[in-house]
């Protein structure tokens, strides 16, 4: 009679305990690295916070929206329409280039109004708009109708439980109220108040109100 080998039940256990312990580090891994990511944007949302209100306290008018940057900063450089909104395309990209010819943001970023997209989106590209440690792209606009309270995007491919990390450190943790909010609102981002972290979708974004 011939013999038939197999693995026996503690050889069993040692291969399951040695998949268990890999999947849990990859597993802690992966949170350590959205962890970071969160750190990082909430970092840039402040340095962009603070870069802004430097350059207005030095020019006395909004990136973007400034009628005199190519006096003031730059001869290459487009002028804003000086109404005190960022209420274009061509001012929602002019923000980045205004802030970074006055040295207060890196980067270099070449001001087309055709790459920005529109004041309530989440479309630019990497020439225009600075990406967030997510890869999306980073937004300042005032509202959709142009006429009212400045938007801090943080742009787009942010998971909902990342945004919900960030709504607790710099706000209320709820995405519906307070100064930070999902934008655009969609049920696989958040609904009923609280960040859709079960679904946790791919490609979500929030804004800062009134910053």
């Amino acid at each position: 009679m011939s013999q038939q080998k197999g693995f026996t039940l503690i050889e069993v256990a040692l291969v399951l305990l040695v998949i268990g312990l890999m999947l849990g580090g990859i597993l802690k891994g992966q949170a350590l690295i959205e962890n970071a990511r969160v750190r990082a944007l909430a970092n840039q949302i402040h340095n962009v916070n603070a870069a802004w209100f430097a350059f207005i306290d030095r020019y006395r008018a909004l990136p973007g929206d400034l009628a005199t940057a190519s006096t003031q900063l730059d001869t290459t450089l487009q002028n804003g329409d000086g109404n005190g909104r960022v209420n274009s395309a061509a001012e929602v990209a002019l923000v980045w280039q205004h802030l970074a010819a006055g040295g207060f943001i890196s980067g270099t970023f070449d001001g087309a109004a055709d790459n920005a997209g529109g004041l309530a989106d989440t479309e630019c590209t990497t020439s225009t708009c600075p990406t967030n440690p997510f890869g999306g792209f980073m937004k300042i606009s005032s509202d959709a109708d142009g006429e009212g309270v400045l938007h801090l995007i943080t742009g787009a491919n942010v998971p909902p439980s990342a945004l919900m990390q960030l709504d607790l450190q710099i706000d209320d943790g709820n995405p519906d109220t307070g100064a930070f909010v999902a934008y655009p609102a969609t049920a696989d981002c958040a609904s009923d108040g609280a960040w859709s972290i079960e679904a946790d979708a791919a490609s979500c974004s929030g804004a800062w109100i009134g910053f």
